[in-house]
């Protein structure tokens, strides 16, 4: 790397934000800490200003694309139980 280059991570949420750093802390600490232990004074996953933190280097994205704009994940996934369900059905129907 160049001295100007810099590290990037990229994530996305469709719920409250503090859950979603919340859910990062308590499911995926170390990859987190691996990711994000090379930025510039990071101070770990469990720090009680991690948010602060994240809020002060993070960048708003200046493109976005969702392909199904009003389905949350948990919607998403639901359906696919659903669809899955469905097909058995049909499979025993047969």
């Amino acid at each position: 790397m160049t001295s100007t280059a810099r590290p990037r991570a990229a994530a996305a949420a469709d719920g409250d934000w503090d859950a979603y750093i919340d859910d990062f802390a308590a499911q995926i600490p170390d990859i987190f800490d691996a990711i994000l232990e090379h930025t510039e004074g990071y101070p770990g996953i469990k720090a009680p200003d991690i948010k602060d933190h994240i809020v002060a280097h993070q960048a708003t994205a200046c493109s976005y694309f969702r392909t199904i704009p009003d389905a949350t994940v948990k919607d998403l996934q639901k359906a696919l139980r659903v669809q899955e369900a469905f097909q058995r059905l049909l499979d025993e129907a047969s």
